[in-house]
């Protein structure tokens, strides 16, 4: 019986995180800063989500990896009656696009058979680079205002 069978898709994208660290140096996890968080720190992070979730909720993962946070997120929003789901995930290495993109289909089929919909975008491109922002210290010498960058 294949393993995938009857799992949640938290397991899934981890089943898939485990896979392609199989096909990855060391090296590579740094120079992408990759960290695949494990099963039961995702749970216990998208636990901590406001109990009063709007019913349409709009999601960032800012480094996708598998999508393991990702997908327990959206299950905990799914117990707690979301109705709809906008996805954005931000991957820079491509390698594991195949794997993101195989964990987000299941995600999908799984939140569908929950009556939920849900939209998934994945954007190849470094959230931090592509939205950078500066903040600085005002000069106080300029009648003490504060100048900010605004997305």
């Amino acid at each position: 019986m294949d393993k995938t069978t009857n799992i949640t898709p938290t397991e899934y994208a981890d089943y898939l995180g485990e896979k392609y660290n199989k096909t990855i140096s060391k090296g590579h996890k740094k120079t992408n800063a990759q960290y695949f968080s494990p099963v039961e720190v995702a749970r216990y992070m998208a636990s901590l989500i406001n109990k009063n979730a709007d019913h349409n909720v709009k999601i960032l993962d800012p480094g996708s990896g598998s999508g393991v946070l990702s997908c327990a997120l959206c299950e905990e929003l799914c117990n707690l009656g979301v109705r709809s789901i906008e996805l954005d995930l931000y991957e820079i290495d491509k390698n594991i696009f195949p794997y993101l993109e195989n964990s987000m289909e299941y995600l999908e089929r799984y939140i569908t058979e929950k009556d939920v919909n849900i939209k998934i975008n994945i954007i190849n491109k470094d959230f931090i680079l592509d939205n950078a922002v500066a903040l600085i210290n005002p000069d106080w010498s300029m009648d003490n205002q504060t100048f900010m960058l605004y997305l």
